[in-house]
């Protein structure tokens, strides 16, 4: 069901924002299975928790994590923090929001890298440069990162290769993705039916690195 709205989400960013033809719009997959545009066209990524799916979009890597707060985050402590991160969180009144920011930094960072969760969290350890932006380091190379406020029960962390983070965030209805689908005949019935029984009611898709058209 999530697959369906995703490939709702990205025929809608790829055609309307982008341009792209639909023929333009074929996938592949590095050796770790991250989906890819073929090259010279734009890289993405998609999350999904809750009532929000979410997605990234630029002309470098992106990785996007969306995760809700909750206090069975706090169970990861061990498998993702480093030393300093638990020192801090241990003096930290609102435990479940730090490891749920956390969280979301490192998995935007280790999905923009294109290797998932076999690369260890707790090798990653983002440092804050002011305005909710991050930075990471990783083999010499410096990843940008952001934390995106717009949900409190919720944290939204974007990376790129790029040093240019968000231009624009936009907040679209699930409806809108199906009824472009459908006015352009990029629907099949069982996508329609799969996509409108994913819970997201809305989603946010961000776009980096180069304005869009729309």
């Amino acid at each position: 069901m999530r697959l369906a709205a995703a490939e709702l989400l990205l025929d809608y960013v790829f055609i309307r924002a982008y341009g792209l033809k639909r023929g333009e719009i074929s996938y592949r997959y590095n050796a770790l299975g991250k989906p890819l545009l073929h090259p010279g066209l734009p890289h993405f990524n998609v999350s999904h928790s809750g009532d929000w799916m979410v997605a990234a979009f630029g002309y470098a890597p992106v990785g996007i994590d969306v995760e809700r707060v909750d206090e069975k985050l706090n169970g990861l402590v061990p498998l993702m923090l480093t030393g300093r991160e638990r020192r801090e969180w241990s003096f930290t009144p609102g435990r479940e929001e730090y490891v749920c920011s956390r969280w979301v930094l490192k998995e935007s960072f280790v999905k923009a890298l294109g290797v998932g969760l076999q690369y260890p969290l707790t090798g990653v350890d983002p440092y804050q440069i002011g305005g909710g932006c991050w930075k990471h380091v990783h083999c010499g190379k410096a990843y940008d990162l952001k934390l995106i406020d717009f949900d409190s029960a919720y944290r939204l962390s974007v990376c790129s290769a790029s040093p240019k983070l968000p231009e624009r965030t936009k907040l679209i209805p699930l409806r809108d993705c199906i009824n472009f689908g459908i006015q352009n005949s990029a629907v099949s019935m069982r996508k329609r039916r799969t996509a409108r029984e994913v819970k997201a009611s809305s989603i946010v898709y961000i776009t980096l690195n180069r304005s869009t058209q729309d």
